[in-house]
C-alpha cells in the first residue's frame, strides 16, 4: 500500500514533518515527474518521529535532506508505509533539520496546503473495503486534513507487494473514504501538524530574544507585593547544582572525570563574572556507582545541600529520575545512554546532551557486519547485569535484527561494581568460531579483565565498546597487560578524540591546562565540559529569573548550535537530546585513540 501525491499541493517540509509528528514508520521516495513517472531522485526514511536514513541527489544524511527542502518546489512523491532503512545516516533530531532558511519558500501557509492536500492512495487490485465493510468510491470527497490511512482502512497487503520505484504505479487509482477511526485519525494527524507548526513558530520567537530574560510563570506582582523567594541553589552571587557519581570504588574515574570536565566549565565562565551576575557551582555526592546509594545521594543533595538542580550524574542517574521528576527538579546532561532518560514525549525537566546507548550500538553493529563483514550472528554481548548493560543488549539486538538469519542474540554478563568475569569468559570460549566479535556495554575495569582472558585463547576476536566505558581508563587498564596487548579495540564516542583540533577541544584544552594543569585530556571531562557549557547557555537564555520552568523554556530555545565539533545540538519541546552523532575510534598498541569511521 503507497501514497501518492506531488509538491505543488503540498511541500517537502510538510509532509517529513507530518509522519515525524505522528511517528510512523514510512519511506518517502521523490520523483522529478508526476506520480513517480520519471526516474526517483531521493528517498527519506522516517522511524518513530526521526528521520534515520535520506539520499537525495548524490547527498546523504541531513545534507539530503535540507539540500531537498531548498530545491523540491515540483515533482512527485511516493510513500511506503512500514517500509525501513537498513542503515542510519541521520543523526539529527527532525526538529534541527527543519530551521528556518532550510525551507523552499512557501507558496501558501502550510496549515492551508495540508488541509487541501489530498493525495491518492494506489491499492493492488484485490477485493476493496474500507472498515467494517465499507466500499471505497470512485468519485473524490472533499474533506479537511491529510489523508494518511490507517491499517484498519483499507485491506491487507502483502509484505514486499510494492514494486520497485521505477515500475509503474498500480493503475486503479481511488479517492478513499475513511470511517469512524479514520476520520478520528485523520483530524488528530492535522492537529499534529498545525500544533507543531505552531511549536516552532514560537520556538523561532523566543530564540529571537534568547539574550532577554523570560518571564516567570504565573501572574506578575504588583509593586506593593513582596517578592518572591528565590528557588533553592539560587542566591543573588551564585546558583549551586548537585552531581551524583562514583568518586569511590572501581568505577571512579568515570565520576571524576565528569566532575573535573564540570567545573573546568564553571570556572571559565565564572572567571569572566559568572552569568547575569551570579557564579556557577557545583556540589557532588559520592554514590559509589550503587543505585540505593544514588536515591539517598539526590535527597541529600536536595534537601541538605539546597541545590538547584542536578547536572552530569554518571552510572546511576535512572535511580535520580523517580526524586527529580517528583520535585520538579532539572536533571540535565547525565552520563547515560538509558532509554528511560530518553522517553516520547520527554520529561520535560530531563535534558540529555549525550547520544543514546542504543544509537551507539547500532552503529557498532553496522561496523561490524557492513564494514567488517562478519555475519550478524557471529556477535554477542558483554554486558553489565543492571539497566545500562540491558539497554545495550536490546540496542544491539534490535540492530541486529534487521538480519533474518539471526535467530538469538548471545549475553553473557559479570556482576555490577566487580571485575568478575569468569562466566562471561567460558561462556564465550565456548562458542570458539560461532563468536567472532563481542560488543562491550560495561565499565572499564570488567571491561579490561574480560579483553585480556579471552584474547589469551582467541587473539582474532573483534571487541568493540560503548562510549560509557570510561575510554582513558580502559586504555591505561589494557595497557598494564605489557606487550600481551597488540591493540585494536573498536570504542563509540559521544564526543570526539579530547587531544584532536576541532574549536572546541581547543578551549576545552586550553581552559584544562588554565584550572586544572596536572590533568591530562579525557574523553569523560570533555563531555563534562560540554555539558557545563551547554547548562551555562540555558542560564544565560533564561535571564535573571532563575527558576525551573525559565530553564526548561530557554532550553527548549537551542536549535542548531554549534558547540565546536562540526555537529550541531538542538533541543525543543519535543526533543530533549541534543546530540545524535557516534564518534567511532580505536585503540592502538601504544595506548592512542585513532580516529574509525563506524559509517
Amino acid at each position: 500500500m503507497s501514497l501518492v501525491g506531488n509538491f505543488r499541493e503540498v511541500q517537502f517540509a510538510d509532509l517529513l514533518e507530518f509522519y515525524c509528528l505522528s511517528k510512523q514508520t514510512a519511506a518517502v521516495s521523490v520523483t522529478a515527474g508526476d506520480r513517480g513517472s520519471e526516474k526517483p531522485i531521493g528517498k527519506f526514511f522516517v522511524e518513530g518521529g526521526r528521520v534515520v536514513d535520506a539520499r537525495f541527489d548524490g547527498c546523504e544524511g541531513a545534507d539530503a535532506v535540507r539540500t531537498a527542502m531548498r530545491r523540491l518546489n515540483d515533482g512527485a512523491f511516493q510513500v511506503e508505509l512500514g517500509a525501513r532503512s537498513q542503515r542510519r545516516t541521520v543523526h539529527e533530531p527532525w526538529r534541527a533539520l527543519v530551521l528556518p532558511g532550510a525551507r523552499a519558500p512557501e507558496r501558501k501557509d502550510s496549515s492551508t496546503a495540508l488541509r487541501e492536500f489530498r493525495p491518492t492512495v494506489s491499492v493492488p487490485p484485490a477485493p476493496l473495503g474500507g472498515p467494517d465493510g465499507a466500499a471505497i468510491r470512485r468519485t473524490p470527497v472533499a474533506g479537511p486534513g491529510p489523508v494518511v490511512p490507517s491499517r484498519r482502512d483499507f485491506p491487507a497487503v502483502p509484505s514486499g507487494a510494492q514494486g520497485p520505484l521505477t515500475e509503474p504505479l498500480p493503475r486503479l487509482s481511488r479517492e478513499f473514504v475513511p470511517g469512524p477511526i479514520g476520520r478520528w485519525f485523520l483530524a488528530f494527524g492535522g492537529a499534529l501538524v498545525v500544533g507543531g507548526a505552531l511549536a516552532v513558530a514560537v520556538g523561532e520567537l523566543v530564540g529571537e530574544k534568547a539574550g532577554e530574560e523570560l518571564p516567570p510563570a504565573g501572574p506578575t506582582l504588583s509593586p506593593s507585593t513582596p517578592p518572591r523567594r528565590m528557588p533553592a541553589g539560587v542566591t543573588d552571587t551564585e546558583v549551586t547544582f548537585g552531581m551524583a557519581a562514583p568518586l569511590s570504588g572501581p568505577s571512579k574515574e568515570l565520576g571524576r572525570q565528569m566532575k573535573l570536565g564540570l567545573e573546568t566549565a564553571f570556572a571559565a565562565v565564572n572567571a569572566e563574572g559568572g552569568i547575569h551576575g551570579r557564579a556557577v557551582r557545583l556540589v557532588t555526592v559520592d554514590d559509589g556507582y550503587e543505585p540505593t546509594r544514588t536515591r539517598e545521594a539526590v535527597r541529600q543533595l536536595a534537601e541538605e545541600k539546597g541545590v538547584f538542580g542536578f547536572v552530569g550524574n554518571v552510572g546511576t542517574p535512572v535511580a535520580a529520575l523517580p526524586y527529580a521528576l517528583g520535585r520538579n527538579m532539572l536533571l540535565f546532561g547525565a552520563s547515560s545512554g538509558a532509554a528511560s532518560l530518553r522517553k516520547t514525549p520527554p520529561d520535560r525537566t530531563v535534558f540529555n546532551y549525550r547520544v543514546s546507548v542504543a544509537e551507539e550500538t547500532a552503529a557498532i553493529v553496522h561496523y561490524l557486519v557492513e564494514m567488517r563483514r562478519l555475519r550478524p550472528e557471529q556477535i554477542a554481548v558483554f554486558a553489565q547485569e543492571d539497566s545500562f548493560g540491558d539497554a545495550g543488549y536490546l540496542g544491539v539486538a534490535e540492530a541486529l535484527a534487521r538480519y533474518p538469519e539471526v535467530r538469538a542474540v548471545l549475553k553473557v554478563t559479570y556482576r555490577r561494581n566487580t571485575t568478575d568475569v569468569s562466566n562471561a569468559v567460558a561462556k564465550v570460549l565456548e562458542r570458539r568460531e560461532r563468536v567472532r566479535a563481542v560488543v562491550i556495554v560495561a565499565s572499564y575495569r570488567a571491561a579490561a579483565r574480560f579483553i585480556e582472558r579471552v584474547w589469551a585463547q582467541r587473539p582474532q576476536m573483534v571487541f568493540a565498546s560503548t562510549s560509557l566505558v570510561g575510554s582513558q581508563a580502559l586504555a591505561e587498564e589494557l595497557l598494564s597487560l605489557g606487550p600481551r596487548f597488540p591493540g585494536g579495540v573498536i570504542v563509540a564516542q559521544a564526543v570526539p578524540i579530547p587531544t584532536s583540533h576541532s574549536s572546541a577541544v581547543l578551549r576545552y584544552q586550553e581552559a584544562l591546562g588554565r584550572y586544572a594543569p596536572a590533568e591530562k585530556p579525557d574523553f569523560g571531562s570533555l563531555e563534562g565540559y560540554v555539558v557545563g557549557n551547554l547548562l551555562v547557555e540555558g542560564l544565560r537564555r533564561s535571564g535573571r529569573t532563575v527558576t525551573t520552568e525559565n530553564m526548561v523554556r530557554a532550553l527548549e530555545t537551542i536549535q542548531g548550535l554549534d558547540v565546536g565539533f562540526g555537529t550541531q545540538v538542538s533541543f525543543g519541546p519535543l526533543e530533549h537530546q541534543g546530540s545524535h552523532k557516534v564518534w567511532g575510534t580505536v585503540l592502538d598498541a601504544s595506548g592512542n585513540y585513532r580516529p574509525l569511521e563506524l559509517d
